[in-house]
């Protein structure tokens, strides 16, 4: 070989080097830390308490690995940094690009007729985001990003949202979206997050429901609201269609199938407290299970039936600052509108049927999900009860879990 082949060689070597290097070094790698359902619509039970445990899959660089944090005993929280007002319709971030976008079906729609509402109360509600981990870290060089979003409520027909305060980020998704979320994102992993909100609640009971009339069925909401949804919300099951059929199937009118299908949920299935998988067929292994499964199945027959229905994660709110982890379905009727049902809530003769108590506090609801920027790429998001959190890396390496905790606190204001 010449002189002048040998040189040439060595500069596409050189040249393929420094572009395999490039593109090595473009590609980050990921890791996704989600304490709440994170793209999947329907998994409640990933998001109806604080996370416990760990829940690893495979994952690389296109496939990111998925954990949840492990609980930690609440420790004394420092004073958060100054608060600043929250744009109300703000969607983008410091760069001026937009973060997120809404693919969702809205489920609003002018307040219920059917609905009587009690005496409204204002609650202030405080919720915290804070990191428990002290031992992650990177380092070698390189950059590192961290993406966390906070569920925000939304102003809807059951709850008025205002005074939406927080302490970093932005807020992603519009004030009546089914779902909106503050999103941090920061190259270290934030100490804390702050978010404040005033929130108007009324109990409600629709003791008397008339003018009901055959559904659209080609509208989008009937058709949002009447399918499957994930491995817990399936209409389609051999033992929900059976269940459809022994409780009079078609041959009842919604609003009364509706009825009977809670009652009979209620004599066949208990609250058992937790989660016992994570789909239907393990609810209806165990017999029952904890507010979201319960929720999943008493939707899973509406739907079978062809009766909209859709579920709430959130929480009550307590009088003693507190609140309680909670998921709960509404099921539609065309001309009366959303109709309260928590199967969850067992009373004497189905008392909560058509019945919402103090304090319900929605942080997200069925209906879709909103394309969010979530550090390394744009994902699905639907609702989230708690938190949710990711973290990418361009070169370098880390070390050590990066663990956070969710807080929430509350005073009736009025």
């Amino acid at each position: 070989m010449s002189g002048h082949s040998l040189c040439w060689s060595l500069r596409v070597v050189r040249v393929l080097f420094v572009l395999a290097l490039a593109a090595l070094l473009s590609h980050p790698a990921v890791a996704d830390l989600s304490a709440a359902s994170e793209s999947e619509a329907i998994p409640l039970y990933e998001g109806l308490a604080t996370p416990r445990g760990t829940d690893d899959s495979p994952g690389g660089d296109d496939e990111p690995t998925y954990r949840r944090s492990p609980a930690k005993p609440k420790q004394q929280l420092p004073q958060p940094p100054p608060r600043k007002p929250a744009p109300p319709e703000e969607q983008t971030s410091g760069d001026g690009q937009a973060k997120g976008t809404s693919t969702a079906v809205s489920s609003q729609q002018p307040p219920s007729r059917a609905l009587q509402r009690g005496t409204e109360r204002t609650y202030h509600v405080v919720s915290r985001v804070v990191r428990t981990d002290t031992t992650f870290s990177h380092s070698g060089g390189g950059r590192l990003k961290v993406v966390i979003l906070m569920p925000v409520p939304s102003f809807g027909e059951f709850q008025r949202v205002e005074n939406v305060r927080y302490s970093a980020g932005t807020l992603v998704g519009g004030p009546s979206s089914p779902n909106r979320f503050l999103r941090v994102e920061a190259p270290e992993p934030p100490a804390e997050i702050t978010l404040e909100f005033d929130v108007a609640i009324s109990p409600l009971a629709a003791d008397r429901i008339d003018g009901v009339k055959p559904y659209d069925t080609a509208s989008p909401l009937y058709r949002t609201f009447t399918v499957a949804g994930g491995p817990l919300i399936q209409p389609d099951h051999p033992a929900i269609k059976a269940m459809v059929e022994e409780i009079g199937g078609t041959a009842l009118e919604p609003l009364e199938f509706a009825r009977r299908a809670y009652l009979y949920q209620q004599q066949r299935f208990k609250h058992l407290g937790r989660s016992h998988g994570p789909t239907l067929d393990d609810t209806l292994r165990a017999g029952g299970g904890a507010c979201g499964e319960l929720s999943s199945l008493y939707i899973s027959l509406l739907r079978s039936r062809g009766i909209p229905a859709r579920y709430n994660l959130g929480g009550i709110l307590r009088e003693s600052g507190e609140w309680g982890p909670h998921a709960w379905p509404d099921f539609y009727l065309e001309g009366a509108g959303w109709i309260p049902a928590d199967p969850s809530m067992f009373m004497p003769n189905g008392g909560a049927f058509g019945k919402r108590g103090d304090g319900y506090l929605i942080m997200g609801t069925d209906g879709g999900t909103l394309s969010v920027d979530t550090g390394s790429r744009m994902r699905e998001i639907g609702p989230v009860q708690h938190y949710s959190y990711w973290y990418a890396y361009w070169g370098g390496a880390v070390s050590g879990n990066l663990t956070y905790r969710h807080e929430l606190t509350t005073t009736a204001v009025r």
